[in-house]
């Protein structure tokens, strides 16, 4: 059955492509949210929907690399999707602006089910100049200060090596 919250499909498929690739993932997300209890598998994604399923199964694996969905491996089911939630606290959100290599990361809490989060996104921008998540990375506060860790020691072997090129593509300034 259709979810009752998609637009008709008549006016999905008169959107230009970019518009559809953020509706489908847009979608997805609302079903996963009212579902949130128990999550669905890719097959009742794809019947809720009018999507094909190649094209929810691209959005689900973009979704899951940038950790705005999880799944959990219910071997019966083949696999259960679950929306991460949203950060829970925005009072402790802190955006990260690299003017020089047009970059933006995001840093907040997030609570799932399971446990919260740090929560770091990568932000880009669309076709349209507008934001959206290009990556992310769950780490468990308790594992913070081994990664901070980690990240000093890189730091300061790129610092005593000169490194520091800012370039993205490797390209000297």
């Amino acid at each position: 059955m259709l979810h009752s919250n998609l637009i008709p499909k008549e006016n999905y498929e008169a959107l230009a492509p970019e518009k559809k690739e953020e509706y489908v993932s847009m979608a997805i997300k609302m079903i996963l949210r009212d579902n949130i209890k128990t999550g669905l598998t890719a097959r009742e994604i794809e019947d809720s929907t009018y999507f094909h399923r190649n094209t929810v199964s691209k959005h689900l694996s973009r979704l899951v690399s940038t950790r705005e969905v999880y799944v959990n491996d219910d071997k019966k089911k083949g696999g259960v999707f679950h929306i991460n939630g949203n950060p829970e606290h925005p009072a402790f959100t802190e955006d990260i602006f690299d003017d020089e290599n047009k970059r933006q990361y995001s840093i907040s809490i997030l609570e799932n089910k399971f446990n919260q989060f740090i929560y770091i996104q990568e932000i880009a921008k669309n076709a349209y100049a507008k934001p959206v998540i290009s990556g992310g990375i769950l780490v468990s506060p308790k594992r913070l200060d081994a990664l901070i860790q980690g990240l000093q020691k890189i730091k300061s072997q790129i610092d005593n090596t000169g490194g520091g090129n800012n370039d993205p593509n490797g390209q000297n300034s």
